[in-house]
């Protein structure tokens, strides 16, 4: 419900500006949400292990938001 909640809040600027997510970012988000979330499930036994999982998610987190204008405007595409 919290999560339901913070969504609704936070997308404002979506529905004020009538912005929608691009498809092809929402495939890329859940790729690197699944990646990062099989990370979250392996054992971090040794702290360079450890800090390697962090490396790879910062970096899946930067080449999905590297890509550019995250979000299509409706008024653009007329």
């Amino acid at each position: 419900m919290a999560t339901a909640l913070i969504i609704l809040f936070a997308s404002g600027p979506l529905i004020r500006f009538r912005a929608a997510p691009r498809a092809l970012l929402i495939v890329e988000a859940t790729v690197a949400a699944a990646a990062i979330a099989m990370l979250a499930a392996a054992p971090s036994a040794s702290l360079l292990w450890l800090a390697g999982k962090i490396a790879f998610a910062g970096l899946a987190v930067v080449l999905v938001t590297w890509r550019g204008d995250l979000l299509a405007s409706a008024r653009s595409s007329n």
